[in-house]
């Protein structure tokens, strides 16, 4: 969550960006954002899924996260 600003991701020297949600606009509670991130992430890969899908399931699953309250919705 960048606030709306493009993240950066680089790998096998080459770049692709991505674009954040707006934090305020998700709202609740951050906790628990980035381990719920990470994991979506890694097991999206897990799955055979592209780095950009990946990437994309990990930020809808984060942003659902910080809807919630607490680490655990």
């Amino acid at each position: 969550m960048l606030g709306g600003a493009p993240a950066n991701f680089a790998y096998h020297a080459s770049q692709l960006g991505f674009s954040g949600y707006v934090a305020s606009a998700i709202g609740k509670d951050a906790f628990g954002a980035g381990d719920s991130f990470t994991g979506a992430f890694a097991a999206a890969l897990l799955q055979g899924k592209t780095i950009r899908k990946a990437h994309q399931a990990a930020v809808d699953i984060s942003a659902y996260v910080c809807t919630q309250h607490g680490a655990m919705p």
